[in-house]
């Protein structure tokens, strides 16, 4: 694409990849994983829009990355002022949409399905994704290094994950967006066919590549979860630290393996955690292990399974937690709660179900908490 073009898909149309590998150019010299369908490369002005559909036909390459991924679908790089509205991208033999270095991007209404992210950008600022529907194989919103960003209105279905950050984000908000599992369609890359849904929101800065860098002003609510793995993790890996998080009237139901964590192990210290409004509902395990986390870091891909089953929270300076309720379904032995090393706390009508077997809430190296109604209601939830 050139600067000042827009190029419109009507009702119908298939805009189609071809079988031939070598007929793809690049949008980088010599990368063979830079390949796409459309790409653009230092522009401005454009658009993609209508109702027509991009479709990567899922193009097999077995010198692409993992011996299998082909071109992506599109590709924009150093693009400013530009829209996606309207289309859908289906197949991508890689992902729907890469971006790299973007400024002023504007994407709505629009399908993704199948494939691997539906849209994955490494560096951007001023962007926002809007009433758009995501059913894919791999990452829904995945990528690194944003600022001053916006999701709203979204569903997310995946056979991986929602919503996945990788290194520095300013300004993000997410909201009024449902994530949803089983996944429609199976993980492109595990090629697993029981498509669970993992985590709905995983912000790992530093997990999957060295960088240095501060996740600050994170903004999630009216958000809603549902049969999936783990509903969030929020990761500090080396060389990171983060300013202030806030998740507000969040609703989880059948969240099927692992609690939702704010974590540090590596990294640096989370200055402030504000959680308010929040309902979440397990389903038990009754043989789940009740011993003390050995693993350290979180993993990179799958959740996994801590001494309590509701909320683990470490290294975290402030943590503010106001009218939140912790359910399960079932049994299940282990504590609800852990904080480890958070300096100071505010639990105001803080509700979480017991166990007969564990400590409610465990506490180590930690300060003062204060308010007046963290307890546990008196029985699981049936």
């Amino acid at each position: 694409m050139q600067s000042n073009v827009s190029l419109y898909l009507q009702k119908g149309a298939v805009l189609k990849g071809v079988s031939d590998l070598n007929a793809y150019e690049a949008n980088s010299p010599n990368r063979r994983w830079a390949r796409a369908i459309i790409i653009a490369h230092d522009i401005a002005n454009v658009s993609i829009y209508g109702e027509g559909t991009i479709d990567g036909d899922h193009l097999f390459d077995p010198e692409g990355e993992d011996n299998r991924r082909g071109p992506h679908a599109i590709f924009f790089a150093k693009v400013r002022n530009f829209s996606l509205s309207g289309i859908t991208i289906a197949r991508a033999s890689n992902y729907a949409f890469m971006g790299s270095d973007i400024d002023c991007a504007d994407f709505h209404n629009l399908t993704i399905n199948e494939g691997w992210d539906g849209i994955h950008i490494r560096g951007g600022k001023r962007i926002i994704i809007r009433n758009s529907e995501f059913h894919t194989g791999d990452d829904c919103i995945a990528g690194a290094n944003w600022s001053d960003m916006i999701v709203s209105d979204c569903v997310f279905n995946s056979s991986s994950g929602g919503f996945r950050i990788l290194a520095a984000v300013e300004n993000l908000t997410i909201r009024h967006c449902r994530f949803y599992g089983l996944g429609r369609y199976y993980n492109r890359t595990s090629k697993d066919k029981n498509v669970k849904m993992l985590t709905g929101i995983y912000l790992q800065p530093g997990g999957w590549f060295k960088s240095a860098g501060v996740i600050d002003r994170i903004h999630i609510h009216d958000v809603e979860f549902e049969n999936v793995e783990n509903p969030f993790i929020i990761a500090l890996y080396e060389g990171y630290r983060a300013g202030t998080i806030t998740m507000e009237r969040v609703k989880a139901k059948q969240v099927n393996h692992s609690c939702a964590s704010i974590e540090s192990w590596n990294g640096g210290w989370f200055d402030q955690v504000i959680l308010r409004e929040m309902e979440m509902e397990y389903v038990g395990h009754p043989n789940a292990s009740t011993k003390d986390d050995k693993q350290g870091k979180a993993p990179l891909i799958h959740t996994r399974q801590l001494p309590v089953w509701g909320l683990f929270v470490r290294n975290v300076k402030n943590l503010d937690m106001e009218n939140v309720r912790l359910t399960y379904t079932g049994t299940d032995p282990r504590a609800s709660l852990s904080f480890d090393n958070v300096e100071a706390a505010r639990l105001e009508n803080v509700k979480f179900t017991g166990s007969e077997n564990a400590k409610n809430l465990i506490k180590k190296h930690s300060g003062a908490f204060s308010g007046n109604s963290s307890g546990t209601e008196s029985s699981p939830a049936k």
